[in-house]
């Protein structure tokens, strides 16, 4: 079979870090796995996953895949905020594809017995949504300052869980701040 990120190497069978069964690609070394055998393994054995204490330098194929068992598009999903690799996946096949160094990182993010939870919506989800959450305070932090939005964002949360937080509300909200400067 060849590669279906570098076209160039052919997969060769494998496993990934004696756990299970993979083809790893003779010219890219990346992972071609069924999540079958990735899941016999996650409730089955025993054995662990080794993180190594080394820096990753985790390769991200850009373009989309092509599975190449079904000829069909691989979907692109993102492993979490903390990092830009997305894993590919193949429905068709039930197969992922996991570029050089991404096991490695999906190890180092404390992933490894989560990788089938990457693939699910409520996952996405939480990803986007931390994403939206992250930009959000990027932009009032550059509005208001750190020092500055961090204070708000503690009276906000005092407020949201104070037992009078409506009329705490509506009292804030009743205070002409137009005045405030005279």
């Amino acid at each position: 079979m060849k590669c279906p990120s570098c076209h160039v190497g052919i997969l060769q069978n494998d496993t990934i870090d004696n756990l299970f069964p993979c083809k790893t690609c003779d010219h890219c070394q990346g992972h071609w796995l069924l999540l079958k055998d990735y899941m016999y393994w996650k409730n089955h054995s025993d054995k662990k996953p080794i993180i190594e204490d080394t820096d990753i330098s985790a390769i991200e194929t850009k373009n989309a895949l092509i599975c190449p068992l079904s000829g069909t598009l691989m979907i692109k999903y993102r492993i979490s905020n903390e990092v830009e690799n997305r894993i590919d996946y193949s429905r068709h096949c039930s197969a992922i594809w996991l570029d050089h160094g991404e096991w490695q990182l999906i190890k180092k993010l404390d992933l490894a017995y989560q990788l089938n939870d990457i693939f699910t919506t409520n996952w996405q989800k939480k990803v986007k949504d931390n994403a939206s959450s992250q930009l959000s305070d990027k932009c009032y932090i550059e509005r208001f300052g750190e020092e500055d939005y961090k204070k708000i964002k503690e009276i906000r949360d005092w407020l949201v869980n104070h037992p009078q937080s409506n009329n705490l509300f509506n009292y804030l909200n009743a205070i002409n701040f137009s005045n405030r400067n005279k």
